[in-house]
């Protein structure tokens, strides 16, 4: 994993941040393990594929990110826009 150089000081953060990279990365290595019939496979969740679950996470992790953008700026942004 490529060194990261945060502007953040306080160690704690930094320990989550490297977390939520890792976890990241995981999911990004498991999702390229899937073929097109695997997407399609249906997920634990009642009526859900496995497309709907990758679809939901991600959508989900450009609201959260929307969220940051508004705490570290101040600037009004929404989760969903």
């Amino acid at each position: 994993m490529v060194a990261r150089h945060d502007l953040v000081e306080d160690a704690e953060v930094r320990a989550g941040l490297l977390t939520a990279r890792r976890g990241t990365a995981f999911f990004a290595r498991k999702l390229s393990e899937l073929s097109y019939d695997d997407l399609d496979a249906d997920s634990l969740l009642p009526g859900w594929s496995r497309r709907h679950i990758i679809a939901h996470v991600g959508y989900n992790a450009r609201a959260v990110a929307r969220l940051v953008e508004w705490a570290s700026t101040g600037v009004e942004t929404p989760r969903s826009a």
